[in-house]
C-alpha cells in the first residue's frame, strides 16, 4: 500500500482535487487498527458539533440551563465510549 501511494504521490501535481479521494480510499482500506481510531475520531467531532448547533437553542439568560444541557449531551457522547 505505501508503495502505490509513494509512487502516486510524486504525480499528486497532476490530479485534480477531487482525486485525492482516490488516495483516501486506498488509505483506509489498508490501514488496519488506524481505521477505527479515525472513526471515533470522526464520531466525536460530529458529536460536539451536534452539540454546539444545539446550544444555540438555549438563551444566554439563563447559563444555569445552558451549562446543563451542555453537560447531559456530553455525558452522552462519553457513555457511548465505556
Amino acid at each position: 500500500m505505501l508503495s502505490v501511494l509513494c509512487v502516486f504521490s510524486s504525480h499528486l501535481s497532476y490530479y485534480p482535487v477531487h482525486s485525492y479521494g482516490l488516495f483516501l480510499k486506498l488509505y483506509l482500506q489498508q490501514c488496519g487498527p488506524h481505521k477505527s481510531i479515525l472513526a471515533k475520531q470522526l464520531f466525536v467531532n460530529e458529536a460536539l458539533t451536534s452539540i454546539a448547533q444545539q446550544v444555540h437553542n438555549v438563551r444566554p439568560k439563563k447559563a444555569q440551563k445552558y451549562n446543563e444541557f451542555v453537560q447531559r449531551e456530553l455525558k452522552k457522547v462519553l457513555q457511548k465510549f465505556r
